[in-house]
């Protein structure tokens, strides 16, 4: 048998492997190889496409991200074109979430992601503003973005303060720009909407800095 029937043999296999394995491979998979980052529950589908009732995501010390009703769907042909080859898509639990994702060496790279969470959820992910008594809301977008080692793209986003006795902040709505350039993310943001309306900026380098002063720092590592 000639070598390129080898080769297209094992292609075909490799395929029907992805199409044909259940998403349920993904529970011991995550376990074995994730360092105890995934957590899985609810099943369905295949590992090309499927879905999860629950997903747990777990870094160090802080508190888990608890995702509802999650899907992804792979798309390995966009790769051909230089696109994020993975769709996902999450409906409830401490955030929704929509758009492709692609990840990379030392970061990851997206697609007209969509995102909104509370404030709480936020908080609980900067250990540095823990405590703060900041309630409220989270809108953020993308057509392109890249997140890790270097800062990529522009998105734009909507805060919504309820309540910031500590941070001594007005409550109402606030618009944010994102930036990315090279090392750090750009923030700029006024609001709230109104006579008592602000601006002013900042950046994240895997620290929080805000209005430009490296002493007036916050958050924790990336």
């Amino acid at each position: 048998m000639k070598i390129q029937h080898w080769i297209g043999g094992l292609l075909a296999y490799v395929i029907a492997l992805v199409v044909l394995v259940p998403a349920t491979w993904l529970a011991p998979l995550a376990q074995t190889y994730g360092d105890d980052r995934l957590h899985f529950s609810g099943l369905s589908g295949r590992l090309w496409n499927g879905a999860a009732e629950h997903l747990e995501i777990r870094a160090g010390d802080r508190s888990p991200l608890r995702l509802e009703r999650f899907r992804w769907r792979l798309s390995p042909l966009r790769l051909l074109s230089g696109e994020a080859p993975i769709y996902v898509e999450n409906g409830g639990g401490d955030l929704t979430l929509s758009g492709w994702l692609r990840p990379l060496g030392e970061g990851i790279s997206l697609r007209q992601i969509k995102l909104e969470t509370s404030l709480a959820t936020v908080l609980a992910w900067l250990p540095g503003l823990a405590g703060q008594d900041l309630v409220g809301t989270l809108s953020l977008s993308a057509d392109a973005m890249t997140l890790g080692r270097t800062y990529a793209g522009e998105g734009e986003g909507v805060l919504r303060i309820d309540a910031a006795a500590a941070l001594k902040l007005p409550a109402g709505r606030y618009r944010l720009a994102l930036q990315g350039q090279g090392g750090r993310l750009v923030l700029r943001w006024n609001g709230p909407e109104g006579p008592r309306s602000m601006s002013g900026s900042g950046w994240w380098d895997g620290r929080l800095h805000l209005d430009g002063a490296p002493d007036a720092a916050h958050g924790g590592t990336r």
